[in-house]
């Protein structure tokens, strides 16, 4: 009788072993993973751009000489210093081309002067109506506004700058962030900043942009080909370099003009 109870006890401890190891453990669900959703390279493309105005006054400048855009650098042979022409877009890609000049060179003049670190000069009288900071493409640079009755009358003939419009000139890969600030008045042959390498640069020049638009605008910031650009920012620069606000020149055939007989370069 022990034996027999003896075996029920082990036979009945055996089943619930058993039952308990054949039980199926809770199942947790898979964690969802992000679902990666391929986004478009974007490219420049002309977009309709809100800007700001300076609010309109009288102004107070009197009209522009010319002066060279580079300290020690005679404005009647400032094109001798062009390493790198205006080109215009190839077919339908405004994007391409060349849109400014640049002025570079290993040592001027035969000397040892080098073009690192020279001045950059106001080449009219005008206001700062754009600023960047050392972001793609062009770096630490500037943009300075001339109205149409602050020119010379032979620049106004050439680049065709009509009433309320103004001349619009583009300073870039400076070596050191500007100081100045949007709206502020520059006489002719002001110091801007320095020639450097910053931005899209493969060398330390100056590059020259000029373009006609409405007077009076305060451009955003400009940035395209960087990562921490804003949506804002690069449409602010594709605005700039191929949207209908503007309409841009070869600077070259001015600056052949400029140093003799009309322009003065102190």
């Amino acid at each position: 009788m022990r034996r027999t109870f003896h075996f029920l006890i082990f036979f009945a401890t055996s089943c619930l072993i058993l039952q308990a190891c054949s039980s199926s453990p809770s199942v947790i669900p898979p964690t969802s993973q992000p679902t990666l959703i391929p986004t478009e390279t974007l490219k420049p493309q002309p977009t309709a751009l809100p800007s700001a105005t300076i609010p309109a006054t009288s102004t107070t400048l009197p009209v522009s000489e010319i002066c060279t855009p580079l300290a020690d650098h005679e404005l009647i042979r400032i094109t001798d210093y062009i390493s790198n022409a205006y080109a215009d877009p190839i077919g339908s890609n405004l994007e391409t081309g060349h849109h400014g000049v640049d002025f570079s060179y290993i040592y001027k003049d035969d000397t040892d002067q080098i073009i690192d670190g020279t001045p950059v000069q106001t080449m009219f009288t005008g206001r700062v109506a754009g600023l960047g900071a050392d972001r793609l493409p062009y770096g630490n640079m500037l943009v300075i506004e001339t109205a149409a009755q602050d020119l010379p009358e032979w620049v106004r003939e050439m680049f065709q700058v009509p009433a309320a419009s103004s001349l619009y000139l583009l300073y870039a890969h400076m070596l050191a962030p500007p100081t100045l600030s949007i709206g502020q008045e520059l006489s002719c042959g002001e110091i801007l900043g320095l020639v450097g390498n910053t931005g899209f640069s493969g060398n330390p020049h100056l590059h020259l942009e000029t373009r006609v638009g409405p007077s009076g605008i305060a451009l955003p910031t400009m940035i395209f080909y960087d990562t921490q650009a804003t949506l804002a920012e690069q449409a602010a620069y594709t605005e700039w370099r191929t949207g209908p606000t503007w309409t841009k020149f070869d600077p070259t055939p001015f600056l052949e003009q400029a140093g003799a007989p009309h322009g003065t370069s102190p």
